[in-house]
């Protein structure tokens, strides 16, 4: 985001995400919001993202802001919940936004106008996802 070689003016740190804290004392400058709610951060560089963040009280709005194609919980209920993945060559997570069959095309649009040129992109378990994001060995 902060490169400007994409669209994208914000990112959101799941709570709980490992490396978290480094990753947002770099991204503390001038020109950029940071927004900690217990549930994750906010990083933009537009100034209404960062006031609606504050403000949001339901994932769906949170998916919105971020320009996801279908809100968490439609995954969850399509009984079929997937992830699409987008890594960096060194296997940074670039995005990762939860979908279903039906909205995968859709998510990978919007994973790739997210992303920059050479990412690379998976369709993960949501459980795989977890696991990665926290590196606790779940049953």
């Amino acid at each position: 985001m902060l490169a400007g070689t994409t669209a994208r003016d914000a990112v959101y740190i799941e709570g709980g995400t490992k490396g978290a804290d480094g990753l947002l004392a770099a991204c503390d400058a001038p020109g950029v919001f940071i927004v900690r709610r217990p549930e994750g951060t906010l990083v933009t560089t537009n100034g209404e993202k960062a006031k609606t963040f504050a403000e949001i009280v339901a994932d769906v709005e949170l998916g919105d802001l971020l320009g996801f194609p279908l809100p968490k919980e439609a995954a969850v209920a399509s009984g079929c919940p997937l992830v699409v993945v987008g890594r960096r060559k060194d296997g940074a997570v670039l995005a990762s936004i939860a979908t279903s069959p039906a909205f995968l095309s859709a998510t990978f649009n919007a994973a790739r106008a997210l992303c920059p040129a050479g990412t690379t992109y998976t369709v993960e378990q949501p459980l795989d996802v977890l696991r990665e994001r926290t590196r606790v060995q779940l049953p």
